[in-house]
Order: structure tokens, then sequence, then C-alpha cells
């Protein structure tokens, strides 16, 4: 892979589909971007190249096998893997087309894991996080930038925050432990990951120091 950070592409018209793509991939070190009908993900496709793409199939303005035979016609997607990942039982139409792999709905978390693992290299962490929203700042490039926690555990967070953080990027976390008056522990990391649409956010992998991750951790041990 000539990019640092893997690119994942999820489209599909139903939105709850979509939301459980995205938890399955909550502790991987990716950027996600999503598409709600086909038209729109062959334009993000090509606007972001991604190295993955998870495809429905019956999708409004374009089906997701449509998507599939217009990018194999473009010399930057012949080798990208394509997944159709359908409730329906259009495999042959699909494979056809030119997609790498057919996974059948409904899928389960280890299966829709191990099938993109086999596809790229991705990186799944192991520590499990607490949902909890908590208020945090993140400074980077000499900006700031306020948004919530979706999850958090001493190894990392995901932050919902509308800045436009890249992959790559150093931060600092200035999470408060709670509101009000509460202690607030800053966190030096670097983004593993973003995600655009509603629900964007930015993925930090927290690198210390020592003591603010000692603080957080005895914080999350308490919330459990």
């Amino acid at each position: 892979m000539s990019k640092q950070t893997l690119t994942i592409l999820l489209a599909d018209d139903m939105a709850h589909f979509l939301d459980l793509e995205l938890s399955f991939l909550r502790r991987a070190d990716c950027k996600i971007i999503t598409a709600s009908d086909g038209a729109q993900a062959l334009v993000v496709a090509k606007r972001e190249n991604p190295d993955l793409l998870l495809l429905d199939v019956e999708m409004p303005r374009m089906t997701g096998i449509e998507v599939c035979r217009l990018l194999r016609q473009d010399a930057g997607f012949k080798k990208t893997p394509i997944v159709m990942v359908t409730s329906t039982d259009r495999r042959s139409e699909a494979m056809q087309a030119g997609a790498t792999d057919f996974w059948q709905k409904p899928i389960k978390e280890t299966e829709f894991l191990d099938g993109i693992r086999r596809l790229v290299p991705i990186k799944i962490r192991e520590d499990e996080r607490v949902s909890i929203g908590l208020p945090v700042t993140v400074d980077y490039s000499g900006k700031s930038a306020t948004g919530m926690t979706r999850d958090v555990s001493h190894s990392g967070a995901f932050i919902l925050v509308r800045a436009g953080i890249a992959p790559g990027s150093d931060v600092i976390c200035n999470i408060s432990l709670g509101f009000d008056a509460a202690p607030t522990v800053a966190l030096q990391g670097k983004v593993a990951r973003a995600m655009t649409g509603d629900d964007g956010g930015i993925g930090v992998e927290f690198v210390g120091p020592d003591d603010a991750i000692k603080k957080l951790r005895d914080y999350l041990k308490a919330k459990k």
C-alpha cells in the first residue's frame, strides 16, 4: 500500500446497516468514508481512491453492481478489492461485473473483520473501549476544536469533532473526566483514522504522558 492509512468506503442506502458496519470497525485503524446511494459511492470512490470498497447491491440511482462495473473500467481501480455486502442473490452478476467477493447479509462481526483482513492489511485494536461522552478539546497544528468522546480506553478514543483533522496528525486531547469542575487530562496522540458524515470524527491513539494515561485508566475502571 502506498498510503500510510487505509481508507475504506462503505456504501449502503440503509442507515442502520451502515451503523452496523461502522460499529464493526470501531477498533480498526483506518479512514472510513460512507455513501448512501450508488451514484454518490462512485463520486466518492473516484475522489478518495479507497483501498477497499464494500457496496450494497440494491441502492438508489445506481446499483452496487453498476458502480463496480464502472470502476473496473478505470485503470486506477483494476486491482482494488470491491466487495458486495447484500441480502440479494446476485452473486453471479456481481462477480461478472468484477467484484472481488460477495458477502451475504446478515453478517457477523467476526466474519466481517476476517473478510476485510483477507483483503487489506488492516490493524484492529485489541483493547475494548468504554462508550462514554466526555467533553474534549483537541489541539492540532496551532488550532483547537471542541467535541465529545464517543468511546474511550486508556490507549485511545474516538472523538466526535468537525475539524477535518487528517490521519497521521499529532494532537493533544484535553479530556474532561466528567462535567462542570471535573479534572482534565491532557493526552498526546496521533490520529489513526478519520470518518466523514453526520457522525464524523477522529480515532486517536494515545502515546503519553504516562501519568495522564494512568489517570484516564483509573477513571474508566471506576465507570465500568
